[in-house]
């Protein structure tokens, strides 16, 4: 009798272990929503471009106001734009960008900063077309070294196609939101 509840107790703990572990894989460890309807002004940002469906007349893909912002606009006339994650405890996995691929040529590049100040590519988007759809591309970060880094991570985005016809009224690459994922263990 006193070993079958030994056993119970040693099966219901690891049961217990293995559903902490499996819990914790796919977090979201944080998450910038750009747009002055979103939270980017709580963090780090810098060479943003205009809230576009406030400030500059359009659609965007039909995100309604206050749902994303510019990379590239005539207010900076700067392609890239940064802002700073600031992940919960775990290691940072994978970077998941909500953007555009609008009728310019939406192309990016997105880079992180080490904590030596270096700058390293971690993917690219290439335009796909010249409608207006909203794409998520997911980045795997988790070989460049991320891994429990606690603090700041600085994200940056570079637009990397040519200027459009209607640059100057309506900018170039929209980002709606960034998220950091990955597997929440402290």
């Amino acid at each position: 009798m006193k070993r079958a509840m030994i056993g119970a107790m040693v099966v219901a703990t690891l049961l217990l272990l293995a559903s902490a572990v499996w819990a914790a894989e796919g977090v979201k460890l944080a998450e910038v929503d750009f747009g002055s309807a979103g939270n980017d002004n709580e963090y780090v940002t810098s060479g943003w471009g205009r809230s576009a469906t406030d400030e500059t007349g359009g659609s965007y893909g039909g995100i309604g106001p206050g749902g994303c912002r510019l990379i590239w606009d005539g207010a900076t006339d700067d392609p890239d734009a940064t802002v700073v994650l600031e992940p919960g405890p775990g290691g940072v996995k994978s970077l998941v960008i909500r953007h555009l691929d609008g009728i310019a040529d939406d192309s990016i590049a997105v880079y992180v900063q080490k904590p030596n100040g270096t700058w390293v590519p971690v993917g690219t988007y290439t335009d796909q077309g010249s409608t207006e759809t909203w794409v998520e591309t997911t980045l795997d970060v988790s070989g460049y070294g991320f891994g429990r880094r606690r603090g700041e991570i600085p994200v940056k985005f570079e637009a990397t196609g040519e200027k459009w016809a209607n640059f100057d009224t309506y900018g170039q690459v929209c980002i709606d939101w960034v998220q950091a994922w990955g597997d929440g263990k402290p």
